[in-house]
């Protein structure tokens, strides 16, 4: 594995290919599929940039200026970064924490996920009630 590259030189080479805080800001905040658009494009432009200074700085073209040979090194392993770098579906927020309230006694029965979208696990469970009760279903979001 080749060491991490130091965060100023990234930054520098970032910049050189032209990929801007606000764009990587942008694509972090996106919703999933447009975020995935926007990576798509972010990496056609670093390709396109990178070849355009390959052509500048490539160690056959610069006479074995050691400078320009290492940042062609550099961008090279940024480009490879970037073309690695993927979009993660955001985690999928937490179930409702669901409670039933009433003051009636309870006769009969029904699904409760025929109620509420609860849980697999809470589906299972029966709370009778005949038509003519009232429940009232209070949603409580986690803090």
């Amino acid at each position: 594995m080749p060491p991490s590259i130091p965060a100023a030189d990234a930054n520098r080479a970032l910049q050189a290919l032209g990929v801007t805080e606000n764009e990587v800001d942008r694509i972090s905040r996106a919703p999933f599929v447009q975020a995935q658009e926007l990576l798509q494009d972010l990496k056609v432009k670093a390709r396109k940039q990178y070849k355009r200074l390959a052509l500048e700085l490539h160690p056959d073209r610069t006479n074995g200026d050691e400078v320009k040979a290492a940042f062609f090194v550099l961008l090279g392993r940024v480009l490879e970064d970037i073309e690695k770098t993927q979009v993660r579906p955001a985690p999928p927020p937490p179930m409702p924490i669901i409670h039933f309230h009433t003051t009636i006694p309870w006769t009969g029965t029904v699904n409760v996920g025929t109620w509420v979208n609860a849980p697999s696990s809470t589906t299972t469970s029966t709370a009778g009630f005949s038509p003519a009760q009232v429940i009232r279903i209070v949603k409580m979001r986690p803090k």
